[in-house]
């Protein structure tokens, strides 16, 4: 006879609760750089001035404006650059969601799941917020590394190969 075992949804928040750093269009990029560069972030969403996401820039997308300006005029400079200078070097505009802080940690993680077998591409990121409306505070954020290292995900696939 199995023994019946309690399991507990985790909800987003507070497991991925986190000061979400942004930038906004006006922002140097060099200041923008230091910033992931310090906090090893990948990626950095472009706000407004009420701190709403318009976009989000990747490591990829500084990349790809890097690469058309040694190609154009072998350097790269990047004092007095803007973050807006960005915006057009974005592979995939708009490229995350929003969620609520009630959402389970396995439902984002499907999420991630769906969104590849949907668009054949990876979501950047799930942002956070009350109720999961793009105007509310951020409160967090989840990238797919933060949902493939998070041990109750390692659990819940382990425990699916036991069944």
């Amino acid at each position: 006879m199995k023994k019946e075992e309690e399991v507990i949804i985790k909800k987003v928040i507070p497991t991925f609760e986190c000061e979400v750093l942004g930038a906004k269009r006006t922002d140097y990029i060099n200041d923008i750089l230091i910033k992931m560069g310090e906090k090893s972030f990948s990626q950095i969403p472009v706000v407004n001035d009420n701190w709403q996401v318009t976009e989000l820039i990747n490591t990829n997308t500084i990349s790809r404006w890097a690469s058309e300006k040694l190609k154009k005029f072998d350097t790269i400079v990047i004092d007095k650059v803007k973050v807006e200078e960005l915006i057009s070097k974005i592979e995939f505009k708009k490229n995350y969601k929003f969620i609520s802080r009630n959402t389970s940690v396995y439902d984002a993680f499907h999420m991630f799941l769906k969104h590849i077998k949907d668009e054949r591409r990876y979501l950047d990121v799930l942002f956070i917020t009350d109720s999961g409306e793009s105007t509310e505070k951020l409160l967090g954020l989840i990238t797919i590394d933060d949902i493939a290292n998070n041990e109750d995900i390692k659990l819940l696939k382990c425990h699916k190969n036991l069944q």
